[in-house]
C-alpha cells in the first residue's frame, strides 16, 4: 500500500458522523465539532435518529437518522456513538459498495 491510498482517510471528499450530537461532552459534539472548527470544506453530514430532521443545532446542516438517507455514500464515515451504533450504519455503507 503506497501514501497516496491513504488520502480518502486524512483528506476525505466527504464526511458522515454517526452519532453526531449537540450534548456537550460527548463523543460525538466533540468529533462534529472538531471538523466544523477545523474547517473541512468538504460536504458533511451528520447522522442520528433523535435528531432527524433538526438544522439549527448542528451548524445549518441537516441531520439524516439513517445513513442509507445520505444524498451519496461519504468518502469516511465516522462512527461517533454507543457500542451498538455502527452496526446498523457500516452495513448500509457497506451495501453501496464503500
Amino acid at each position: 500500500m503506497t501514501v497516496r491510498n491513504l488520502d480518502a482517510i486524512f483528506q476525505p471528499k466527504s464526511v458522515a458522523v454517526i452519532g453526531a450530537s449537540q450534548r456537550a461532552g460527548s463523543i460525538g459534539n466533540m468529533v462534529w465539532q472538531r471538523l466544523i472548527e477545523g474547517g473541512f470544506a468538504g460536504p458533511l453530514w451528520a447522522v442520528n435518529p433523535r435528531h432527524a430532521g433538526e438544522t439549527s443545532d448542528f451548524d445549518g446542516r441537516p441531520v439524516v437518522a439513517d445513513a442509507g438517507d445520505l444524498p451519496e455514500a461519504p468518502s469516511v464515515a465516522i462512527i461517533s456513538g454507543g457500542r451498538d451504533a455502527g452496526a446498523a450504519p457500516a452495513h448500509s455503507n457497506s451495501e453501496e459498495g464503500q
